[in-house]
């Protein structure tokens, strides 16, 4: 007669995968942020290249937009359907403007 011992739960190979990208993830933003705030601070002229970066086109139009996603966000949308809609906004200043 044979017997199998059990020591505890086997955890799923794709439960554990999934649980490293998702901290490695959030480190990265973690990271990003801290170095978005680190240069922001101390650095003025890394800070507007950072801002042409992150914020493409008119600032005006793309500080709108970003407005939008805000309030889009805040009134309870969808976070992918509140991007979805703040990055066709960027889309559509590219093809205006280009």
């Amino acid at each position: 007669m044979g017997y199998k011992i059990v020591y505890g739960p086997e955890k799923k190979e794709n439960e554990s995968k999934k649980t490293s990208l998702l901290k490695l993830q959030a480190l990265s933003a973690a990271f990003l942020l801290f170095f978005v705030l680190c240069v922001h601070s101390s650095w003025p002229a890394g800070s507007e290249k950072l801002q042409e970066l992150f914020l493409p086109g008119d600032k005006n139009q793309t500080g709108a937009a970003f407005e939008t996603l805000v309030e889009n966000l805040q009134d309870g949308e969808d976070f992918t359907e509140a991007v979805t809609v703040f990055c066709q906004d960027l889309l559509e200043q590219t093809h205006e403007n280009g």
